[in-house]
């Protein structure tokens, strides 16, 4: 009797769920040597922002903070992925940052799904929305040329570059540091204040 094969459970990651009604932890510190003591109030961090570029060995998962980081400094990162439908993983690290990354080894041809979240003293906040990610598989495309600045914005710039044939996407680098992903041959980039910045793009 011939029974078909039984389809790949989708990662219990990628349904995506509202964030819970914040509920707010109380505190109070001081130094040990004495003094006043100071009460805190804070929630969980909000919803993390996710997105994947890819490096030499597969890509890059990035975690950028909420704007709501629950009114206290982010402790930690925590993220959790699956590849093609597989095994979820989990890595975590402590840095007080506004963004973290997390390197991924992938094969050819194999997909990447991730969910980041920041952690604060009083706990972790929502997963974000997933980013999927796919290693291609052939001939990579060539690089593109330097980006150039095509209008000043508030907080950085907005970079344009001349398009790659074969290319489906490219990927904005600050500095050396993935910054996003896009199918267009512009993007909007925050850049740090009173200097020059390297901005460069991969196809």
């Amino acid at each position: 009797v011939f029974s078909p094969p039984t389809p790949a459970p989708t990662p219990p990651f990628m349904v995506d769920v509202a964030d819970p009604p914040a509920t707010a932890t109380q505190a109070r510190a001081r130094a040990r040597s004495g003094g006043t003591w100071i009460n805190q109030s804070a929630t969980p961090p909000g919803r993390a922002s996710c997105s994947i570029g890819p490096d030499e060995q597969g890509c890059v998962v990035r975690g950028i903070v909420p704007r709501n980081a629950g009114g206290a400094a982010i402790t930690a990162w925590e993220m959790r992925w699956g590849a093609d439908h597989q095994e979820v993983y989990y890595s975590d690290m402590c840095v007080r940052s506004a963004e973290a990354q997390f390197p991924v080894a992938l094969e050819p041809g194999q997909q990447c799904v991730a969910q980041v979240r920041c952690v604060n003293w009083v706990g972790p906040g929502s997963w974000s929305a997933a980013a999927v990610f796919r290693r291609e598989k052939g001939q990579v495309p060539a690089q593109p040329a330097p980006p150039r600045l095509l209008a000043p914005t508030p907080d950085g710039g907005t970079m344009g570059w001349a398009p790659v044939r074969g290319a489906t996407e490219y990927c904005v680098y600050v500095e050396g540091r993935f910054v996003t992903v896009t199918d267009q041959t512009t993007a909007t980039v925050a850049l740090p204040p009173g200097r020059h910045s390297a901005v460069a793009v991969a196809a």
